[in-house]
């Protein structure tokens, strides 16, 4: 893979991280009940057909409380990659729109419910993403060598193909029913315990679903550092069945972690980075389909009391081991 100007990727990222690190001097004090990550993981659409859950916030809904979460994902990619035994093509856009329900049940216990409405086709935004990569100084990659708009996937494993996609596939994914139980919950620190089962009621035929059910469990904390400025967290592990997919080399496990930094600019805006990682899912020598880290920044606007606006881009900061950018789009109202 090519690098067009490496010196500009180091500096544009430093500069952001400068920029929002260094605004905490002048930030305002703000309320702690808003420390929610950014609803943003690895949209490889291979690795999304498990359970590895969205980020959460470690303060659970108060009793009596519920939530309605519409979180839109829109990601792009296009990876070329060859090894002594595996050769693997992606050239897909992926949308999915995550419906999300959250009641207190009792005291310190909540419940969610989660449905993915997923499309994989061309898409449109190529052309975006290529401007976007020339502003910052970004790497092409094979890009330039590609039609743009064009949905193509495919996978050989010992000369044997094991996947291809060429058409475009739309559906309802797998649903995520998740419980949280919130242990610590004091002003500048709050942690809570999350249990996740992943059902099987997408198509694995049309990637909307991995064709078994997931189980993750996972921990979610946050702590106030200093003035407006907080660290937050997840940490956990994601167990999964036996999937239609890749079924040769899927893993049976994976550990995933997200830390980010909140930095409360006023009472209404929030700004935020993070980095969300995970281990591979599957067993390979390709990067695509190994471990990822990504790089998340954005923010949320407070619209009133009780409803928020999420806007934020995640990179792909460890080249060719997730979707070159994804957008995320995210609305949070309680009830």
């Amino acid at each position: 893979m090519t690098y067009k100007n490496p010196v500009g990727i180091i500096c544009s990222r430093v500069f952001y991280c400068l920029l929002f690190l260094s605004s905490a001097i002048l930030s305002p004090a703000a309320s702690a009940n808003n420390i929610t990550p950014l609803a943003s993981r690895d949209q490889n659409p291979l690795v999304s057909i498990y359970g590895q859950p969205l980020p959460v916030a470690a303060r659970i809904l108060e009793p009596q409380q519920s939530r309605l979460h519409i979180s839109a994902n829109f990601s792009n990619t296009i990876n070329s990659e060859q090894t002594a035994n595996e050769l693997l093509f992606i050239d897909i856009e992926t949308h999915r729109i995550n419906l999300i329900y959250d009641t207190a049940v009792q005291h310190d216990w909540m419940l969610r419910i989660q449905i993915p409405l997923i499309r994989h086709y061309g898409g449109f935004m190529d052309k975006w993403i290529d401007d976007y990569h020339h502003m910052l100084g970004l790497p092409e990659g094979v890009r330039p060598y590609h039609p743009q708009n064009q949905l193509s996937m495919h996978y050989e494993l010992n000369g044997l193909t094991r996947l291809d996609m060429q058409q475009e596939q739309m559906g309802v994914g797998d649903i995520s029913l998740q419980t949280a139980y919130q242990t610590i919950n004091k002003k500048d620190f709050a942690l809570s315990y999350w249990a996740s089962i992943k059902l099987a009621t997408g198509n694995s035929e049309q990637l909307t679903g991995s064709g078994n059910s997931d189980i993750a469990l996972w921990l979610a904390s946050h702590k106030n550092l200093k003035n407006s400025l907080w660290l937050y967290g997840n940490a956990g592990i994601v167990v999964m069945g036996k999937s239609d997919i890749l079924p040769t080399i899927q893993k049976n496990q994976a550990l995933f972690l997200t830390t980010g930094l909140q930095l409360n600019a006023s009472n209404n805006i929030l700004l935020k980075i993070q980095l969300d990682n995970h281990s591979a899912f599957y067993k390979t020598e390709t990067d695509f389909l190994g471990p990822v880290t990504q790089l998340t920044f954005g923010g949320s606007i407070i619209m009133d009391k009780q409803s928020e606006i999420d806007i934020a881009v995640a990179e792909d900061i460890q080249t060719s081991a997730s979707p070159d950018v994804n957008f995320n789009l995210s609305w949070r109202r309680r009830f």
